[in-house]
């Protein structure tokens, strides 16, 4: 989050978590041709018409670690990490702080 000001940061923050919280848990291939030359069709005893069952995982991102630093390089106090552990308390996130300017937070998954 370096050299962003507080309000850039927290809309770059929220952005991200709610890119990895409504993330669907597979990956999903982009069209059925890809489907069909990647997965082989799975047999049915007594010849029904078999469905194809994909399942891509990817695990998600339980932890995303955030970095604002310590503001070394501000003119007075530093305000990103002000900014962003006020967001978090506000929208009710679990964090923690594990240093100085290095935040902890777990992503709110939910269904899209």
């Amino acid at each position: 989050m370096h050299g962003l000001h507080a309000s850039e940061a927290v809309t770059a923050l929220e952005r991200h978590l709610h890119m990895l919280e409504f993330q669907p848990p597979g990956n999903n291939p982009t069209s059925t041709d890809e489907l069909d030359k990647s997965e082989p069709t799975i047999a049915v005893p007594n010849e029904v018409a078999a469905e194809k069952v994909v399942v891509f995982l990817r695990p998600r991102q339980s932890v995303l670690e955030v970095i604002t630093g310590i503001g070394r390089h501000s003119k007075g106090q530093a305000s990103l990490p002000a900014a962003v552990r006020g967001f978090l308390i506000e929208n009710g996130y679990r964090f923690e702080e594990q240093r100085p300017g290095v935040f902890s937070v777990r992503p709110k998954f939910r269904r899209g």
